[in-house]
């Protein structure tokens, strides 16, 4: 079924490689494809009751480019409140961060919500404390920490030029040393 349908929609398959302009389709692109890292959106994502064992490998530290700035993180070994063993990416700036609270108009309401609640921010304090990034490192590696909050909080979405252009709500992981 796949060759008789890609036959009969190949006028249409082409218009429509045209309009991706030229080299932007073919072995052209298969080089960079074939390179090309897929990303995993889940991996840096975390729920209540998730586990992370911070490995101190140094090879499990690694350097990501988001924007024209390089960020850092370690690669640990998950498990989900009910028990699925997986890999997460922590970025180090997770275990302090501060987000600014944006309204509906886009205008930032002077709230920061911060990645600590009252009875939990032994994390967030220590390693807030943290001149570097490899102090932050050197803090948990060989701890694990566990997810016991999530805050959300109303952030800004900016554009390339850096214009605030909506908000969407951004979840904010609170850990502790389990």
């Amino acid at each position: 079924m796949a060759k008789t349908l890609i036959e009969e929609a190949a006028p249409q398959m082409e218009n429509l490689q045209k309009r991706m302009g030229a080299g932007n389709t073919g072995a052209s692109v298969l080089t960079s494809v074939r390179n090309t890292t897929k990303s995993d959106p889940s991996a840096a994502q975390f729920a209540v009751g998730d586990k992370l064992a911070v490995p101190t490998e140094d090879k499990f530290v690694f350097q990501q480019n988001f924007g024209g700035n390089d960020t850092y993180g370690v690669i640990c070994a998950a498990q989900s409140a009910s028990g699925q063993k997986t890999a997460k990416s922590l970025y180090f700036s997770m275990l302090d961060r501060s987000v600014a609270e944006y309204d509906d108009s886009l205008k930032a309401t002077g709230v920061i919500k911060y990645a600590k609640t009252d009875a939990e921010h032994e994390v967030f304090d220590k390693s807030h404390a943290c001149a570097t990034v490899g102090e932050v490192y050197d803090l948990i590696k060989g701890k694990t920490l566990e997810v016991v909050a999530i805050n959300q909080v109303k952030a800004a979405r900016y554009n390339a030029a850096g214009q605030v252009t909506r908000v969407r709500t951004r979840n904010i992981p609170v850990f502790k040393f389990a």
